[in-house]
């Protein structure tokens, strides 16, 4: 989110893109080529992101200023007040998408999990891929709205990308839905 609000949205997709693929191709090589079953998967995830991680900080904090001395308590207080329903949500989400493969693997064998996964992951990737177009453009097109032109017209704003947004990304889901099984 740092990179984009540096309006370097060029790296910011680079980097999502990669940590989403890169993470399934990593994950897909330790399932097939070491015999890791589920591990291999998520092995493949936590190592892309081992990986972006020092480009990000270099790239983040390059001119930037840190230290317990530029904050105050009050500035403190309320980014935990926005910042915790925030990482309690994004944690159980995290959870929840990976939960299913460990119940999965309890009642089937490993190889169908990762079938399953190397399945949910593209399809999933596919159908972010319009997302993140949606989020990255959403954010910086409301606020210039809302600054420029008001509530008003930004509720309407809202409500025509909301159409747009159900009108690409609806039919995306449904063509993926109805060849999952050919697919898989």
């Amino acid at each position: 989110e740092v990179l984009r609000i540096q309006q370097k949205s060029g790296l910011y997709t680079r980097l999502n893109l990669t940590n989403y693929y890169g993470g399934l191709i990593l994950g897909l090589i330790f399932v097939l080529a070491f015999g890791l079953r589920i591990e291999g998967l998520m092995y493949g995830t936590v190592l892309v992101q081992i990986f972006a991680i020092p480009l990000l900080i270099r790239t983040t904090m390059r001119g930037v200023r840190v230290g317990a001395n530029l904050l105050d308590s009050s500035s403190m207080a309320t980014i935990w007040a926005f910042a915790w329903p925030l990482t309690f949500g994004n944690t159980a989400f995290w959870g929840l998408r990976l939960s299913d493969r460990f119940v999965i693997e309890f009642f089937r064998p490993g190889i169908e999990v990762g079938l399953y996964s190397a399945v949910y992951n593209i399809s999933d990737r596919t159908i972010n891929l319009a997302v993140t177009l949606f989020l990255m453009s959403l954010g910086p097109t409301v606020a210039n709205s809302w600054e420029t032109q008001g509530r008003e017209n930004t509720e309407r704003l809202l409500a025509r990308l909301t159409r747009l947004f159900l009108l690409i990304c609806l039919p995306i889901t449904v063509g993926l839905t109805s060849l999952a099984l050919p697919f898989i």
